[in-house]
């Protein structure tokens, strides 16, 4: 594009370069050929594929606040879409778990919430116990969804060892089968009320 003086569509109007900017970002994700567990990045929902990507990129690291118009230009969403996802001081880092519980208490977990809002919900509520991620669990109506214990996995594999969401996610996949139980009690309860 940058050796040409004007680059036109087939209608002869001119195209803006930053529009191939963008097709060169998804192209390179799409040739990473990420996969998280064995389930291709493309496979999971817009809002959780950005965020894995970001984490893929740049882990918790702060980065110019650039990269977020860029890369979700990339991703083909608004930015309202994914701005809870970052924290913004400088620049932007990928939001902690804590935090973004804070963000989401107006709007709770349910059947519709993005996989990557499930995960970071799990984590935040690992600190009050197995009952609590149990209950998250049940209100994501996701307890057989291998897509979500698939980014659970990402985030201790990605995420630093003493980050405390790397932590919080791995004693969630290692107490899976206690998390489940809870899961499937708590819907046993709410279909008893």
């Amino acid at each position: 594009v940058g050796r040409y003086e004007a680059v036109t569509d087939i209608k002869g109007d001119l195209v803006d370069p930053a529009d191939f900017l963008v097709i060169a970002r998804r192209a390179v994700q799409q040739a990473s050929r990420i996969e998280i567990d064995h389930h291709p990045l493309d496979t999971f929902d817009a809002r959780t594929r950005f965020a894995l990507w970001w984490l893929q990129l740049f882990a918790k690291n702060e980065t110019a606040k650039s990269e977020l118009r860029w890369q979700t230009l990339a991703a083909d969403l608004e930015l309202d879409m994914v701005r809870d996802l970052l924290i913004e001081g400088k620049g932007v880092r990928f939001t902690d778990a804590a935090k973004h519980r804070k963000l989401k208490a107006v709007k709770p977990i349910t059947g519709d919430s993005a996989v990557i809002d499930v995960a970071l919900a799990m984590a935040a509520a690992w600190p009050d116990g197995l009952g609590a991620v149990g209950e998250v669990l049940a209100a994501s109506g996701r307890e057989d969804d291998p897509f979500l214990w698939a980014v659970l996995s990402f985030l201790t594999d990605r995420l630093p060892d003493a980050d405390p969401d790397a932590i919080a996610a791995n004693k969630v996949l290692r107490n899976r089968h206690g998390v489940e139980g809870a899961a499937r009690g708590v819907v046993a309860q709410e279909e008893a009320d």
